[in-house]
């Protein structure tokens, strides 16, 4: 299952990986920021909701007329679907961890300054990148 998972993965999709890693480490790495401001996640989930409902809208092909239709639709492309949702939810507590008062010295910018999070981050998307390399190209 997992060979053909990697062969079936194109470079966007290691890409987006990179980008989730990313910000897994770095929530990661700055949870108190989060977890001490209750406000900050409640805003995430509610940017996330808004924003993954209108991607979401905007995908449905014009194909799609009849509810079994949009049921089979669902179907077939529930991770573009998740996708859609977790983006938002990703920017928008990315931004507001960045942000915030507590992690100012953090970051600058939007680039954290502890190194780790990079390191974890390269470390995670290893795990998706050489297999994906090994099936794709040695076999």
């Amino acid at each position: 299952v997992l060979k053909n998972y990697f062969h079936q993965l194109n470079a966007v999709f290691v890409v987006l990986y990179l980008y989730f890693f990313f910000w897994i480490s770095t929530i990661a790495v700055n949870y108190e920021v989060i977890f001490n401001n209750p406000s900050i996640l409640l805003n995430s989930v509610i940017v996330m909701v808004f924003v993954g409902i209108l991607l979401n809208l905007n995908s449905i092909p014009d194909t799609v007329a009849s509810g079994t239709e949009f049921l089979d639709y669902i179907k077939e492309d529930i991770f573009k679907i998740i996708r859609f949702f977790l983006i938002p939810l990703a920017v928008a507590s990315f931004s507001a961890v960045s942000n915030s008062p507590e992690a100012a010295e953090k970051f600058c910018y939007v680039f954290p300054l502890d190194w780790i999070i990079y390191v974890i981050a390269l470390c995670l998307w290893m795990l998706i990148l050489i297999p994906t390399i090994v099936i794709n190209v040695c076999i």
